[in-house]
């Protein structure tokens, strides 16, 4: 091989091998960039979950604090006493309950007007409108209070029925001594809600009744606002990205906020929870196309909830959105920084090929 040729190919393989580098570090960089992202979203998803678990996890504690109280109120004795003296019980709640239902929803009758205005059912509308002049919001939408039998006994005001042992928030709160019910809409209390349900006992553990307070999901939805306004605050200052989404989802997939426009309890689970399925590399944060019509790919990050105490979580997701476009932007950067740098390294070496062989062949040509 002559010593031009050999010159060409030490450039071309410089060139190449300069090429391949670079590829090879805007490769890693998109690599440590979408782990170092996903990590901490993954992290800041689970923090925030933390949060929410512990927010019902007080209340949870406020109402265990207050069902030991309750074992020694006078009226849920005696209206379990009261009802231990009927001969057939369960006809007389049915029939109760019955008319009860029958009712119309503004109807307010005698028999519900004597619970609702007890000495225990003001007890309890207190502790309600404490929060709503600390809060300016109900944090419960309401309480109320059932004996052994399932029969009301005290309660904020109207429910949808009087008879409540056939419930199975009732069932398993009798049953467990707590239940925590997934958000669903309360009918009586015109909210979205979780019913938090706990066993009342005497000091010997002798079950006396149920007490069931409607948690308003809004306790939940402020936790998350307050988390949009502090990356709100953090983005001013620090400019991160301002594509950051969140997304809170029920375990089977329904929406409960977004920072997103979104319909509440829109079912996203084809969208989603696929996702977090499927992937195994990641399962905690993967890149997919947005899970809104026309957006582009974005990078996922999610958190299940895992409780606090006693209280098991109710598994609901978190998810982190990233548009990759923007946060893959330094990578990007740096991409057309590398092409720019190779093209006028290649058009370097073309020009000092172009001066060697021009210099090569005036030589030769001398030489013959």
């Amino acid at each position: 091989m002559k010593p031009i040729h050999k010159l060409f190919v030490v450039i071309a393989v410089v060139a190449l091998g300069f090429a391949c580098v670079g590829y090879f570090a805007v490769y890693r960089s998109r690599e440590a960039l979408q782990k170092s992202i996903g990590e901490s979203s993954v992290a800041l998803a689970q923090e925030t979950l933390d949060k929410i678990d512990r927010n019902i996890y007080s209340r949870i504690e406020e109402m265990q604090a207050y069902a030991r109280t309750l074992a020694l109120s006078k009226q849920i004795v005696s209206s379990n006493e009261e009802f231990e003296e009927i001969e057939n019980v369960q006809d007389y709640i049915n029939q109760i309950d019955k008319e009860w239902t029958s009712a119309a929803k503004v109807t307010i009758t005698p028999f519900m007007q004597e619970l609702i205005r007890n000495e225990l059912s003001a007890e309890l509308r207190e502790k309600v409108d404490f929060y709503v002049q600390k809060y300016n919001y109900r944090v419960f939408g309401e309480v109320f209070i059932t004996n052994k039998y399932g029969a009301n006994v005290a309660q904020t005001g109207k429910t949808t029925d009087y008879y409540q042992a056939d419930e199975e928030w009732w069932q398993n709160a009798k049953k467990y001594g707590l239940y925590v019910a997934d958000i669903q809409y309360d009918s009586s209390a015109d909210i979205y809600s979780t019913d938090i349900a706990i066993r009342i006992d005497d000091e010997r553990g002798n079950f006396l009744g149920v007490i069931k307070g409607v948690l308003n999901i809004k306790e939940v939805i402020k936790i998350l606002k307050e988390l949009e306004e502090a990356k709100k605050r953090k983005a001013y200052e620090q400019e991160p990205y301002a594509t950051l989404h969140f997304k809170l989802l029920t375990k089977q997939g329904r929406v409960i906020y977004s920072t997103k426009k979104f319909e509440f309890l829109q079912d996203v689970s084809d969208m989603l929870l696929s996702h977090f399925i499927a992937e195994e590399e990641h399962p905690a944060y993967f890149i997919a196309k947005g899970d809104k019509p026309g957006e582009e790919e974005e990078l996922f990050a999610h958190a299940h909830s895992e409780g606090y105490g006693d209280f098991k979580g109710l598994e609901w997701v978190l998810v982190v959105e990233y548009e990759t476009g923007e946060i893959f932007a330094p990578v990007a950067e740096l991409r057309n920084d590398i092409a720019t740098a190779s093209f006028a390294a290649a058009m370097l070496v073309i020009v000092i090929m172009f001066i060697v062989c021009k210099d090569y062949f005036r030589e030769s040509h001398k030489t013959q």
